[in-house]
């Protein structure tokens, strides 16, 4: 998929071929589910993920994907799919899709089958969204993606803990330097699709609790803390 994103952003690179070949596995690859939605399953399993298992984030990354094949090769087959594709991911997490809601978070979009909510995954996947929306102009589409907007910003002090970010809403562990990294440049991305400061203002906070000294010795004491508490607890039990 990275070819196609590399074709659209650089029109100069003619990778047409790989494209065509990721493209028709892609198509050849999907399951349908009951609602009239697609799914590309992975076949294998993964920690507690028994095969076959699906992945918000793969599939609205696949969504961007097949948006953007529609536009290179003017062929609406792939947009189609794209939609079915939503329509998976748009399903409610205990019906097989990927859509947590409650009143903490309207609406999240789950890197898997719990509700770990993991940040990254949830942006992913609403990047495909909002590509579903520049190009069909449906109101639907721009309806999920502002509430996802909204569930990030309601409850950013669950992923930015003010000397760095975590991995997921759930849990006490911060995520690694690459993740960090990850979080920095999808704000980064947010803040260009919808011009709210918000997103440039945490984006900015994340890149100075990266380089600062301060906020590195803050991480280090945090995560000595929770392994103590961790520790404990596995005493307890």
């Amino acid at each position: 998929m990275s070819f196609i994103f590399e074709q659209t952003a650089n029109p100069k690179i003619d990778r047409t071929k790989e494209i065509r070949a990721q493209l028709k596995w892609i198509l050849n690859n999907y399951d349908t589910i009951e609602g009239n939605g697609i799914v590309w399953f992975y076949k294998f399993d993964y920690g507690t993920a028994k095969a076959p298992w699906s992945s918000g984030i793969s599939q609205g990354l696949i969504i961007s994907a097949l948006v953007r094949a529609s536009i290179l090769f003017k062929d609406n087959q792939y947009l189609d799919l794209a939609k079915l594709a939503f329509v998976q991911m748009n399903n409610p997490l205990e019906k097989g899709g990927h859509r947590f809601s409650d009143k903490q978070y309207p609406l999240f979009y789950e890197e898997g089958h719990d509700n770990h909510h993991i940040l990254n995954g949830h942006l992913f996947s609403l990047l495909g969204v909002y590509d579903l929306y520049t190009s069909t102009n449906d109101e639907m589409y721009k309806t999920a993606f502002d509430i996802g907007v909204e569930t990030i910003k309601l409850n950013i002090h669950e992923f930015n803990i003010g000397f760095f970010s975590k991995y997921a809403g759930v849990g006490m562990e911060t995520c690694n330097n690459s993740y960090h990294q990850v979080h920095i440049q999808l704000f980064k991305a947010f803040y260009i699709i919808t011009k709210d400061v918000f997103f440039k203002e945490q984006a900015d906070d994340m890149l100075y609790q990266y380089n600062s000294t301060w906020c590195k010795i803050q991480h280090l004491c945090y995560l000595i803390k929770i392994n103590i508490i961790y520790k404990l607890k596995g005493r307890k039990n």
